[in-house]
């Protein structure tokens, strides 16, 4: 028996790989041996990386870089590693950076459009010696996936889950408060103008505290927030609006606020008056 090509899998993650403009990100390749009792030898892989993108690094060292005449990259890993029976999702990570211009044509990347042909190709082999054993059989897999070049990217954090501190009735001092971060990442090449408003979940105390950092921080440092109030037109959660905006090339800033949750949801414009539940997801 050998390892048949339905137990040789490979992925990429993510898909489409969404990098801002002039910076980095990082594809995930994963290889898998679903067979219970045999080996894959000698696994081998190459990313072929399309013009506009360039290979920066990866978790281990690659055998080869080439520089193809189209402008593209193909990057090779050669003898990995051997991959055991039921050996599932053992992963290299590359980080790839989205340049500016193409290296055929020397024409601007454009901003947010799909770039086809970032290519994976994988390789392993049913014999210790690959080719060198007679009967050896090379199982290959390719897949492929898109580049996403973005003009900017907006990323929001915050834990999970929380215990709810927020309090039965409005307090100063409320329990669990946490932090609530919004990261503004702009591509290198020019400035982007953006319209920024965060609408909190149902049952989110906005509690204020608000800082920013980075080199366009002092326009994000005084925003409109309307909590739920009974009025006309009135909404169910705290929108926190900071207008129109300006991000300058190549900046990234960070935005932070403290809130915290209510015991209960908001009902009719009104916070803490709906049914309870015991967290809530950002």
């Amino acid at each position: 028996m050998a390892i048949s090509p339905s137990e040789f899998l490979v992925n990429q993650s993510l898909q489409p790989l969404k990098i801002v403009l002039g910076k980095t990100s990082t594809l995930n390749l994963t290889f898998s041996n679903t067979s219970l009792v045999d080996r894959g030898y000698n696994l081998y892989f190459e990313l072929t990386i399309p013009d506009g993108f360039s290979f920066q690094s990866s978790s281990i060292s690659p055998t080869e870089v080439i520089n193809n005449l189209d402008g593209s990259i193909t990057v090779k890993w050669v003898n990995v590693k051997n991959l055991a029976p039921n050996e599932l999702n053992y992963t290299v990570s590359v980080e790839i950076k989205s340049e500016e211009y193409f290296r055929s044509t020397s024409l601007p990347v454009p901003f947010d459009i799909p770039v086809p042909n970032l290519n994976l190709v994988a390789k392993v082999d049913t014999l210790p010696r690959g080719n060198d054993d007679p009967g050896n059989l090379e199982v290959i897999k390719s897949i492929t996936n898109n580049i996403i070049p973005l003009r900017y990217n907006l990323i929001k954090q915050g834990p999970g889950k929380m215990p709810k501190g927020a309090g039965l009735i409005l307090a100063p001092n409320p329990l669990w408060p946490f932090t609530y971060t919004l990261i503004l990442d702009n591509n290198t090449r020019e400035s982007s103008n953006i319209t920024l408003i965060d609408n909190l979940p149902n049952g989110i105390r906005y509690l204020g505290n608000i800082t920013a950092s980075g080199p366009n921080s002092s326009s994000f440092l005084n925003p409109n927030v309307s909590v739920p109030s009974p009025s006309p037109g009135c909404k169910n959660y705290t929108v926190i609006d900071w207008g129109s905006k300006t991000l300058s090339a190549g900046s990234t800033n960070t935005i932070n606020f403290d809130v915290a949750i209510w015991d209960k949801y908001t009902l009719s414009c009104t916070e803490n008056s709906g049914q309870k539940y015991p967290t809530i997801h950002l």
